[in-house]
């Protein structure tokens, strides 16, 4: 019994790749590398220095940056 590997992109055979091979192009390996990236977006915040205090201190407390501590906010509340 014969196993054939495929790209995880376009679902063609890997034939003569490594074994760790995951797509079968560089185009391919690119589209995976797009998917796989973190989406960010810019937020420019303006609030009163207590408010980033207060901010600071949770995020501080939490072991987090206050970026990392807003952005699990905002994952909480979807």
């Amino acid at each position: 019994m014969t196993i054939t590997r495929t790209c995880c992109i376009c679902n063609a055979p890997l034939h003569n790749k490594r074994l760790d091979a995951k797509t079968c192009s560089s185009s391919c390996r690119s589209k995976l590398f797009r998917l796989n990236q973190t989406k960010f977006v810019l937020i420019k915040f303006r609030i009163p220095s207590e408010v980033y205090t207060d901010l600071s201190i949770k995020a501080l407390f939490s072991g987090n940056s206050i970026s990392d501590y807003l952005a699990q906010l905002v994952v909480k509340q979807q």
